[in-house]
């Protein structure tokens, strides 16, 4: 994909669609446009940062490979260190569900934590250590389950998250 003139003002136009999925932008598209200029779907810049974060401790653009400064937290987005600079918030602290919750899809998604370790502490709470791969997994919660899937719901179905903690190392 390239940028097209417009006519013969030789004004560039911005590409009409995702150069992440290559779907054509709608008007009802939530989209992001980077600081660099670039306009993505939310939802593919998103898992874009997230599949690249794990990897590197600066982000590019997908589409001119500029670095990218601010990269946003999106909503019900975990924060990445060296990537979001809110992480910096929670950095060496619990944070207990009620608050770490705005970063989960609780409505509908599985509230187990991919890619996390877990351990009981001295106060027998439930810990969950946030990782720079750690993610929400993304299978459907079940409908008889406040928290978890088919496949967490075996292996964490015993936990009330609702008294669990979260640490950002």
């Amino acid at each position: 994909m390239s940028y097209q003139e417009a006519g013969s003002t030789g004004v560039l136009e911005e590409p009409e669609e995702c150069a992440i999925c290559g779907d054509e932008f709608t008007e009802n598209d939530d989209t992001f446009t980077l600081s660099c200029k670039h306009k993505y779907h939310t939802k593919c810049i998103m898992l874009a940062v997230e599949s690249s974060s794990s990897k590197k401790t600066t982000y590019k653009c997908p589409y001119c490979r500029t670095t990218i400064d601010n990269v946003p937290l999106f909503s019900k987005q975990i924060p990445i260190r060296n990537v979001h600079k809110e992480y910096n918030n929670y950095v060496n602290k619990f944070i207990p569900f009620p608050e770490f919750k705005q970063f989960l899809n609780t409505e509908t998604q599985c509230c187990a934590l991919v890619f996390s370790q877990h351990y009981k502490n001295d106060k027998n709470q439930d810990v969950f250590l946030i990782s720079d791969s750690t993610r929400q997994c993304n299978r459907k919660k079940m409908k008889n389950n406040d928290f978890f899937c088919s496949i967490h719901n075996k292996k964490f179905g015993e936990i009330d998250l609702s008294k669990s903690v979260y640490f950002f190392p």
